[in-house]
């Protein structure tokens, strides 16, 4: 099981983790309504446009899943659940945790 020392720093790490994802969350939407210069008549300027706004999304969904990973986590620890695999039941070993503080189980899957 985790000590105090240990849980309390693994939390100031899922809320700093909270921080960074949200604001790279943030940044990311607001790139991907960043409008085209209309003047983009050059059809590989036009296709870069796309591919970043494309690029931009899909980092989104990775860093809002990752998001909901790490909100979990923090709800695990409010309810004395955290650090306990959701698969075996056994703890977590804190150099698991220490790697992905959001992690789910003792293994990396």
């Amino acid at each position: 099981m985790l000590t105090p020392e240990q849980e309390s720093r693994l939390r100031n790490r899922l809320v700093a983790e909270r921080e960074r994802f949200a604001t790279e969350i943030s940044a990311l939407v607001q790139s991907e309504r960043e409008k085209a210069d209309c003047s983009l008549t050059d059809p590989a300027d036009a296709a870069a446009y796309l591919e970043r706004r494309h690029r931009a999304a899909a980092l989104r969904a990775q860093r809002e899943a990752t998001l909901e990973e790490i909100d979990a986590a923090l709800l695990r620890l409010e309810q004395g659940r955290y650090g306990i695999s959701e698969s075996s039941g056994e703890p977590i070993p804190f150099e698991r945790l220490e790697a992905v503080p959001w992690a789910r189980s003792e293994r990396q899957s």
